[in-house]
């Protein structure tokens, strides 16, 4: 576990120009964050981290939670995203390969600023195939099995996020983001 914490913090997010939203990212390192770590397809691994993310407003929409960047096209879907948000109080994985909503099944819905702990691991099967499971405050989403010879691809980065929508009709617009208990483990195989 990596001590202390990160946070992340956009104020005054309403500009008539500049974009769709203002997004932070941070990413997992292994030289002491001098630069962010390029995944391998067989870098299996268990990271978790508990997010708060707290506005001067739940809408515009504010974000937080994982991001793995999908830099070289092997995600179908994009980037993989598992996050908490402000205006829909989701708890939702998405992107990638996958999608699975935990709340309001497995969690309560998210409500901006609580505390929730937030896990993705990447792990070969027996089989040989690899997969996904992704976890909120405990609660476990299905495994999710990629097909035969399909991985994370090589040189994807994974770390956490924030973002904030731009609204020019909303001049206090502001978030913060703080991630605790930061957590990256490798995983044995198979899982």
């Amino acid at each position: 576990m990596f001590p202390g914490f990160i946070s992340l913090s956009e104020a005054g997010v309403s500009q008539t120009t500049g974009g769709f939203a203002n997004r932070d990212v941070w990413y997992f390192s292994n030289d002491r964050g001098q630069t962010a770590y390029q995944f391998q397809n067989t870098d299996y691994f268990s990271a978790s981290f508990s997010v708060i993310l707290t506005d001067s407003a739940d809408s515009p929409r504010k974000e937080a939670g994982f991001l793995f960047s999908d830099l070289n096209g092997a995600f179908p879907g994009g980037d993989l995203q598992f996050i908490v948000d402000s205006d829909s109080h989701e708890v939702v994985q998405f992107g990638g390969f996958t999608f699975f909503a935990f709340a309001p099944d497995l969690v309560k819905p998210y409500v901006t600023g609580t505390t929730i702990r937030l896990g993705v691991s990447y792990f070969r099967l027996p089989d040989g195939n690899n997969a996904f499971l992704f976890s909120a405050n405990g609660q476990f989403s299905p495994i999710f099995e990629l097909p035969p010879g399909v991985g994370i691809g090589n040189g994807n980065k994974l770390g956490g996020y924030f973002q904030i929508d731009n609204d020019p009709t909303s001049p206090g617009n502001a978030g913060h983001a703080v991630f605790r208990g930061i957590s990256i483990i490798p995983v044995p195989l198979p899982y």
